[in-house]
């Protein structure tokens, strides 16, 4: 039994670890999603299903290939093993019913298997899929619960095969405690891929945007304005702006409650940003300096733009850690693409230098040309 045992995890370990492995250079591929604002996240992991449906197809076609019971059951020990680890890399439930009923589907079409305790125990995976993604995700959070559903379920299939190939009690329980301990090690790699790839999103999430505000950083305006200017935007708006008197405000109240201003200013910009101009972006391009990106967006429609957060602004309350309380504005210098610029940087200047005019005429104003004129 222990020779079994062993035999069948060794085997059984490198071929999951090999398709999880197969699976995280997938997801360093495909997963660019850095900000979380994918609209279609299951597109990304269909390609995911249909890697995995293809190493499926692989094992029922080598499990209908031979003629040992065995070694059929060693290669159901992997696939099985593999659905549960596949299953835990998912986010969207429509991979998730893909993935399962794909797998139904194919073990029936490909081995001919029509048992209906191989369906119950599908269908009791899915019901404990439903508990597990509304009380214990994300699974790496979760490990012990995690890891007895993996053994519940491990019973569930195994006394199902059994019913369906009678074999000696010890090979039952050779490949039940080989099934525990390859779920184990699968489930601890697949924790593994997943903080790994946390991690890169976040590494990549943190060269494009600010620490502290969380709004995009003076890298990805560059990128985003060089972008917006080769591209087909023929109409780009510029906002350049700055908070008012933002180092009597650390003077005064000190420097944290000078970071939760930035931090407040920023989340309050970015949401007048979404209802007025929904395709703009917010930069943090500086300390107390931001700029907004209006892409397809005219001369115009930038002012109004302009004219909304500077109102919008002057709603926000800030709390000082001692409960005093005091209102911000902001100065702006606005500009749009015009006919004679030949370079992105030649915007940005424009824009930059209408908002040091606006600094330097007594502040909290909006000009918008060379000649000083405010709206």
């Amino acid at each position: 039994m222990a020779k079994i045992m062993i035999f069948a995890s060794f085997i059984s370990i490198f071929f999951d670890i090999g398709f999880i492995g197969g699976l995280q250079r997938l997801m360093h591929l495909l997963d660019l999603d850095v900000e979380g604002n994918n609209p279609h996240p299951w597109r990304t992991e269909l390609i995911y299903t249909l890697y995995f449906w293809a190493v499926t197809v692989g094992l029922f076609l080598l499990a209908t290939a031979g003629h040992n019971d065995m070694i059929n059951m060693m290669v159901f020990n992997f696939q099985f093993i593999l659905l549960l680890s596949y299953v835990n890399a998912l986010k969207t439930h429509l991979n998730i019913f893909l993935a399962v009923v794909g797998d139904l589907i194919l073990l029936t079409a490909i081995t001919g298997i029509v048992d209906w305790m191989i369906g119950f125990v599908f269908v009791a995976y899915m019901v404990g899929l439903w508990l597990e993604r509304r009380y214990f995700f994300p699974f790496d959070e979760h490990p012990v619960v995690i890891l007895i559903g993996k053994a519940i379920m491990g019973v569930l299939f195994w006394s199902a095969n059994a019913v369906r190939i009678p074999v000696a009690s010890k090979y039952f329980w050779a490949f039940l405690a080989s099934y525990f301990v390859i779920s184990a090690i699968c489930y601890g790699y697949m924790v593994l891929v997943r903080r790994e790839n946390v991690d890169n999103i976040q590494d990549a999430r943190n060269v494009h945007f600010d620490g502290l505000t969380s709004a995009r950083n003076w890298l990805s305006f560059r990128q985003n304005l060089d972008e917006y200017f080769e591209g087909s935007n023929a109409e780009l708006g510029v906002i350049a702006m700055d908070i008012d008197y933002f180092k009597a405000i650390n003077d005064n109240y000190g420097h944290l409650v000078g970071n939760r201003t930035l931090i407040e200013f920023s989340k309050h910009v970015q949401g007048l940003l979404d209802d007025v101009a929904p395709g703009s972006r917010l930069y943090r391009t500086g300390g107390e300096e931001f700029n907004v990106l209006l892409p397809n967006t005219p001369f115009d429609v930038a002012q109004q733009v302009a004219q909304a957060i500077a109102a919008g602004i002057k709603e926000l309350t800030i709390t000082a850690d001692d409960g005093r309380t005091f209102h911000i504005t902001v100065s702006m210098g606005v500009t749009a693409r015009k006919s004679s610029d030949i370079d992105a940087m030649g915007i940005f200047k424009r824009a930059d230098h209408y908002l040091y005019h606006s600094k330097k005429n007594g502040r909290n104003r909006i000009t918008i040309s060379n000649d000083g004129d405010t709206i």
